[in-house]
């Protein structure tokens, strides 16, 4: 009877409240930031093949990419991703990232499509220089454009590291 009564006064007592009161709080919180965005690598983005498709509109044939699973997962889905950057134009409007050095990339070098991404970002007022490695945040598109590039982020913002 006894041992009921303390625990009875230490459910109830304010003490025992505010600890659960965080420990929930923890508890949410880790569960909002495992589920706000995933970190992916070039490697994943790589997991595409292409399939020869004509296509009636333009009388000719496209490549049409076929995503693994894990890529078609990450469509419009909040993510981060470190890569190089490059501008697309004189003026610094518009860049890409890609997973790398310029001298290797998809436009200049041996790499393939799959290793570049078209950045729409969130702040047009920001620069970079070629090569610069940054990361970024933003939400990840697959483009159904055949004449664009494979992959977009857009809203990208760069991660302070």
């Amino acid at each position: 009877m006894h041992t009921q009564k303390i625990f009875s006064s230490f459910f109830s007592s304010s003490l025992y409240l505010r600890e659960m009161s965080i420990l929930s709080l923890i508890f949410i919180c880790m569960s909002l930031n495992s589920q706000a965005q995933k970190s992916i690598d070039w490697a994943v983005l790589g997991k595409v093949s292409f399939t020869s498709t004509y296509d009636e509109s333009s009388q000719q044939y496209i490549e049409k990419p076929e995503y693994a699973p894990s890529v078609t997962a990450l469509n419009k889905q909040s993510v981060t991703i470190r890569g190089y950057v490059m501008p697309l134009d004189a003026i610094g409007e518009q860049y890409i990232l890609s997973g790398l050095p310029y001298s290797s990339c998809f436009f200049c070098g041996g790499g393939g499509i799959e290793t570049v991404l078209e950045l729409e970002l969130a702040n047009k007022n920001l620069s970079f220089d070629l090569d610069e490695v940054i990361t970024f945040q933003g939400t990840f598109y697959l483009n159904d454009d055949p004449l664009g590039l494979l992959y977009q982020l857009k809203a990208a913002k760069p991660v302070k590291e």
